[in-house]
């Protein structure tokens, strides 16, 4: 069963806790987006002796309800309904049609021409067609064929109801002309047309038709036209015979706008785009003028023929080739993305894909676009990915760029829905590793692992920073799409890149941020900020996180509110120095800020830097509001000794524990209340994240306070006994596990000399 994670606060904390929201506060209208000056309260020393110390209890709220703003379910979690399953392969088929002329114009289909039962019948006893739906099917190739001027034939097999119908075609329509040449169906008969662009110098509005019988009534037919550039003459066949002859002496040789031909099925020759309905079997295009003798060979008596002439051959579809997306005949990952549809799975097949890939054919909701790395199987992209349809996944993909193949983030998110599920984005050099832009709703980032993205991202000649690239780069406005949410990550390592690169960066200057669910994910070695201009930053749910040297900021330059519940901050500081306090006459607040059943130890500087921020009546102030009595701030855990910045009120001090509070109580609201501070921790904490997307897949995370050698992780909540396993290194997945073998019980995991671990646990086998 899928694993769900129970958040223990939930259960402890009663409806009459998280009962609370602000009174209403006034908005007015809003100013125009300039920076206005922030005010701070004049410096008053706080004095801890002139207030009681004693602790006080949390504040009783007295609002509305709001524990439904808490999810109850995995919001995050969705089973997407599939339609096929497709297989993708470094090597796969690149194109979806054949030629077999020899000389690579393999076919490629835009939207879903179907593959159905044909007319000519290949020795191996193959017949097959492809149908076309005159809505907006058409095939492209290249390089192009027919250049006018020289001799070619065209020829295929065909059958269709329509009254106008391109076969083959060059047709454009240029300042509303119609340009080109085309071999077609003209009021439901057989026809070819040339027709040159008078708008050009030298050139007159000269033009050629040739019309046969009639030919939509839904029966086969063969069709050719025969250009003879040396004869000056345009000859048509149908079923092996000739209905008619044009001399083309009046185009002029040069073709005056008459392009060669690489479309199938498609004419632009009109106002609108004509598209061919119906199938089509054996076309063939020749650089030469077939014969009489020949177009009936090919015709074959009305059956057909794979013996048609070969001499001259530039282009040849039979339309009979295996269906790509086989494991034995695997797409290619370019032909995969544009001939995707919803409730597409594309299993990739192992190996190293390499490029720029851009998602632009949407999933729905309910069916979105799968590229999952099929199990068992390492998928390496080197280059990224940038989403830009909705609804589409990426599932068990590493994704890399250290030779910057594709000069941005790894992955960017500009579309409602997209699932990034299990993810390894590492080493994308000098750019983003996700970024995860205010682009719709539904943005689940599940599961991955995100490490070191942004490396060697360059220095100018004075040693300045060129760029300074984040793990994880977002924004969100919550009116518009909800939450975004990030679950289950391990985001690591971008302190080692640069002061300034971030693990996560949810940040604007001119955009939103608000809305972001963070939820059991573990960050380490590098800083957390979500706040930026604008407008304040609110909505927040940072729920059951685990930090290790990672200092978390909420709010840059404008109030910040954000529930932050049960997270375990290591080596790490809590910054909320927007914390929004009372007085607001700006902006609308609608929640209370919620920091509830923390634990914070062993943070370098204070525990926490604690700041007032609103907008009064002469502009955004810092450190002069009060609190709000609405706020809740307890049942946190502090490792002694306590300290913490404190400006709230017109009060700024650095303060103990009692003095921090008494200071919060004086300034409304009495923080910390059932709170308490205890010593470091001497044994070692281990913690067990198992996945909800994959059966057997964990992230375990080992706080090695005991200074062990070795720990022993009970794996059962993940394996059963008896499955195969192997626990990876999370920064070295594909290398050699630490520990492998059949789960019998508890496993020794090695951590000699580390303070803080992480691993991937992953079953094997079926």
């Amino acid at each position: 069963m899928p694993y769900r994670f129970i958040r223990p606060f939930i259960v402890s904390l009663t409806l009459a806790l998280l009962t609370s929201a602000c009174a209403a506060v006034p908005s007015r209208a809003e100013e125009p987006d300039s920076e206005p000056p922030a005010v701070t309260q004049a410096f008053t020393p706080y004095s801890p002796q002139s207030v009681a110390p004693t602790p006080s209890p949390l504040p009783t709220p007295t609002a509305a309800p709001m524990l439904e703003s808490v999810p109850e379910s995995m919001e995050w979690v969705q089973t997407p309904s599939i339609q096929r399953e497709l297989y993708v392969a470094p090597d796969g088929f690149a194109s979806d049609l054949r030629d077999y002329s020899g000389q690579g114009r393999d076919g490629l289909f835009t939207s879903f021409p179907a593959f159905v039962s044909g007319h000519v019948v290949s020795p191996e006893g193959v017949s097959q067609a492809l149908q076309l739906d005159g809505v907006d099917d058409f095939i492209e190739f290249s390089p192009p064929v027919a250049a006018w001027g020289s001799s070619a034939t065209l020829m295929t097999w065909f059958a269709t109801t329509a009254e106008a119908a391109p076969l083959l075609s060059s047709m454009r329509s240029p300042s509303g002309l119609g340009v080109g040449q085309s071999l077609q169906v003209r009021q439901g008969r057989i026809a070819f047309f040339v027709s040159e662009n008078g708008n050009l110098a030298g050139c007159e509005d000269d033009s050629v038709l040739i019309e046969g019988p009639p030919v939509n009534d839904g029966e086969w037919h063969h069709a050719a036209a025969v250009i003879d550039q040396t004869a000056n003459e345009v000859y048509l066949y149908l079923d092996g015979e000739p209905v008619g002859s044009e001399s083309i002496a009046s185009i002029d040789d040069a073709g005056c706008g008459i392009e060669p031909i690489t479309r199938i099925g498609l004419s632009r020759g009109g106002v609108d785009p004509t598209y061919y309905e119906g199938t089509l079997d054996e076309l063939r295009i020749y650089d030469r003028a077939l014969n009489a003798e020949e177009i009936g060979i090919a015709y074959g008596g009305g059956a057909g023929s794979y013996d048609a002439p070969d001499a001259g051959l530039v282009l040849g579809y039979h339309f009979d080739e295996e269906v790509a997306g086989t494991p034995d005949n695997p797409l290619s990952l370019e032909v995969a993305i544009r001939s995707a549809q919803p409730g597409d799975l594309y299993w990739l097949l192992e190996g190293t894909y390499r490029g720029a890939f851009e998602l632009t054919r949407p999933g729905t909701e309910t069916s979105p676009i799968i590229y999952r790395a099929y199990p068992g199987q390492h998928v390496r992209v080197e280059g990224g990915f940038d989403i830009t349809a909705d609804h589409n996944w990426l599932w068990g993909l590493e994704i890399t760029d250290p030779e910057q193949v594709r000069p941005g983030a790894g992955v960017t998110l500009q579309a409602a829905g997209v699932h990034l599920i299990n993810n390894y984005v590492h080493h994308v050099r000098g750019y983003n590793g996700i970024e995860a832009w205010n682009e719709g709703p539904g943005q689940v980032i599940y599961g991955n692992i995100v490490y070191l993205n942004g490396y060697d991202p360059g220095w100018l000649e004075d040693g300045s920073r060129q760029a300074h690239p984040h793990n994880i780069y977002t924004q969100n406005r919550f009116a518009d799409n909800g939450y975004k949410y990030f679950v289950n990550n391990l985001i690591l390592d971008s302190g080692l890149v640069c002061d300034d690169c971030f693990n996560f960066h949810a940040y604007t200057e001119d955009g939103y941020v608000s809305g972001f669910h963070l939820e059991n994910n573990v960050i380490a070695n590098g800083r957390v900020l979500i706040g930026g201009f604008n407008e304040p930053s609110d909505n927040h749910r940072v729920i059951g996180n685990r930090f290790y040297n990672s200092n978390v900021q909420f709010g840059y330059r404008r109030p910040t509110q954000a529930w932050f519940i049960s997270n375990h901050l290591f080596r790490s500081m809590l910054s909320i120095e927007w914390f929004w306090g009372a007085g607001e006459t700006r902006f609308t607040q609608t929640a209370p800020n919620i920091f509830l059943s923390n634990t914070i130890l062993a943070p370098e500087d204070v525990h926490i830097r604690f700041r007032t921020s609103a907008y009064l009546e002469d502009g955004r102030n810092e450190g002069g509001p009060a609190i709000q009595p609405t706020d809740i701030f307890g049942r946190n855990i502090y490792s002694e000794p306590f300290s913490a910045y404190f400006y709230a009120n017109g009060q700024e001090a650095v303060l103990d524990f009692e003095g921090w509070q008494a200071a919060t109580r004086e300034a409304g609201n009495p923080f910390d209340g059932d709170s308490e501070v205890v010593p470091l921790p001497t044994e070692t904490e281990i913690f067990l994240l198992p996945n909800e997307y994959e059966e057997g897949r964990a992230h375990l995370v080992i706080y090695n306070w005991g200074n062990e050698a070795s720990v022993a992780v009970d794996l059962s909540s993940v394996l059963p006994s008896g499955a195969s396993f192997a626990i990876y290194r999370a920064r070295d997945l594909y290398g050699t596990p630490e520990v492998s073998g059949t789960y019998s019980g508890p496993v020794s995991v090695s951590v000699e000399g580390e303070e803080f671990a992480t691993f991937v646990v992953v079953s094997i086998g079926p």
